[in-house]
Parts: structure tokens; sequence; C-alpha cells
């Protein structure tokens, strides 16, 4: 089984990406900033959502 770490997971192209893949059959770790979208992203893969983890973080450019 593959794999994918989908960063912006919870809304848009990002969003569409992962339940894609998880349809497909892939292992989907959903990143993103909010907990609540990637959980609703989770939601809507159906019994996909069974292959998918959510993991909020940030991870653009830190403040200098």
């Amino acid at each position: 089984m593959k794999t994918a770490v989908v960063t912006g997971a919870g809304s848009g192209v990002g969003q569409a990406t992962a339940l894609k893949l998880a349809a497909q059959g892939w292992r989907v770790v959903l990143v993103g900033r909010r907990a609540a979208a990637l959980e609703e992203t989770r939601a809507l893969a159906g019994a996909d959502a069974a292959r998918m983890v959510a993991v909020a973080c940030d991870i653009g450019e830190r403040p200098q």
C-alpha cells in the first residue's frame, strides 16, 4: 500500500487530492493548520477515512 502526505488537506485542491488518493486505496496523512477542517476531510472520505490520519500543523516559514 502506498502512503501520501497531503498539505493543505482541509480545503480546496489539497482536500480533493487527499480524497481521490484515499478512494484509490492510498494511506493518506492529512496536514493543515486547522484540525477541524482536516477532520471534515476525513468525514467526507466515508469508509476510506480508516486509512487517513490528520496532523494539524503549520509548515510555513517561521517568523524571524
